[in-house]
């Protein structure tokens, strides 16, 4: 069946739970050569809702909340940061664009872009809070249970 151009595309939803590190590396106040790298373990959740195609081979955009929750001990391992905190949790908006191909009724494959864009702060001070953004390029491999 043809479908006419406005029900070509359709509007899903899509959960998602993984592990991430998040965090970054510090040249600015020390010679290149001796680079500070701070990164942290986070359990990330997301939900978004995605424009995508009926094609075989669907492509799809997407935009949703996601939240961070800190799966290790929040402890920087340079002494510079003295003072800084690392929050709990972190949340923002996830933004994504992708593809996905069937290999059978149940089994797909695909790639995803992702960028965070975060609303709360990942670490602070009594005077600063870093907000930091991300982006990932992503391969998958899903089964569909229904």
């Amino acid at each position: 069946m043809e479908y006419p151009p406005l029900f070509r595309h359709l509007l899903v939803f899509s959960s998602q739970v993984g592990y991430i590190r998040e965090g970054g590396k510090e040249s600015a106040r020390t010679p290149e050569t001796d680079r500070k790298v701070e990164d942290f373990g986070y359990v990330h959740l997301n939900t978004t809702i995605r424009l995508q195609s009926r094609e075989k081979t669907s492509l799809y955009i997407g935009v949703g909340p996601y939240a961070n929750i800190l799966a290790d001990n929040g402890k920087f391992k340079n002494d510079q940061y003295a003072g800084y905190e690392v929050d709990k949790m972190n949340w923002g908006i996830k933004t994504e664009a992708g593809f996905n191909h069937p290999f059978s009724d149940r089994l797909q494959a695909g790639v995803n872009c992702t960028l965070l864009l975060p609303v709360s702060a990942m670490i602070h001070t009594d005077y600063v809070q870093d907000k930091l953004r991300s982006l990932g390029v992503y391969a998958s491999v899903g089964y569909r249970l229904n």
